[in-house]
């Protein structure tokens, strides 16, 4: 059994969660991607008074996943900019069950009865079809390695694209993020541009995927049905040179593409990033 299936699966106290106004929610959810989530999720209404707490919680992980990175989310924008428009979602543990490993690297309020160990926002694009990805942040980043939860952060953002129907994503990350290689696993990753100023972090790369669950399969389990389509471009760039991103942006600007990022490459760490075409 992969190790993923393990606490997924088998662990009662952890549960796929979904907080979003109902309003907003899929009426036949998980119907485009092939792949298996226990049919246990949690939903919860942003706008139940009840629920205030719950938020709290949310924004406890968030903040203190991205305490270091300068782009932790106002508490006003969770409610105005997420829950109202979008899909909040990932996985929950329960409370009176919650691991030492965890209480100890996170406020946790023991009067919610579910703790939230992962996150993933998106909003649908007024492009019909499209939406875009916010956020990412899962508790294993604050744990060590031995206590992780197997791919928490990859199946938090797939449960979101397989709840909600997500076959066209746009999102945002930094050419320096050490999950580069999981977000750019999740469908045919096209860069949309590769420097961008308006951001806080300007070394940062806007992509749109064509998910594709085929992918997950092989990044979770490493299953080969896929068949890569890319080829290299002929050049590379330098994540920590704003000249070699802002020459591919320009690049991009002019039509020249499209350019992608190849799900078949480990991005950590690169000090040269290869781009790639079809």
């Amino acid at each position: 059994m992969s190790a993923y299936k393990r606490w997924l699966f088998e662990n009662d106290d952890i549960r796929p969660y979904v907080y979003m106004r109902p309003e907003n929610r899929p009426q036949k959810p998980g119907r485009v991607h092939d792949f298996e989530f226990p049919d246990k999720t949690l939903f919860i209404d942003p706008l139940a008074l009840e629920n205030a707490d719950f938020a709290t919680m949310l924004l406890a992980l968030e903040n203190t996943a991205f305490k270091t990175t300068g782009l932790t989310l106002p508490r006003w924008a969770l409610y105005d900019c997420h829950a109202l428009p979008g899909l909040t979602c990932g996985f929950v543990h329960r409370t009176r069950s919650l691991p030492d490993s965890i209480r100890k690297v996170m406020p946790i309020i023991e009067t919610c009865e579910w703790t939230p160990l992962s996150l993933f926002i998106a909003i649908p694009a007024v492009e019909g079809n499209h939406w875009v990805a916010c956020n990412l942040c899962s508790v294993n980043s604050l744990l060590p390695r031995e206590k992780n939860y197997s791919c928490l952060g990859f199946l938090s953002k797939a449960f979101g694209l397989w709840y909600s129907n997500i076959e066209n994503l746009y999102g945002v990350t930094q050419w320096s993020n050490q999950a580069l290689t999981v977000h750019t696993s999740f469908g045919l990753f096209e860069l949309v541009t590769a420097y961008t100023p308006v951001h806080n972090i300007p070394a940062s790369l806007t992509y749109r995927a064509a998910v594709d669950s085929e992918l997950w399969h092989r990044f979770i389990e490493t299953r080969d049905q896929w068949v890569n389509p890319l080829k290299p471009a002929g050049f590379d760039v330098n994540p920590a040179d704003d000249a070699t991103l802002i020459g591919l942006h320009k690049r991009i600007r002019n039509g020249e593409g499209p350019f992608f990022l190849n799900p078949d490459a480990e991005y950590k760490n690169s000090a040269r990033i290869p781009i790639y075409t079809r």
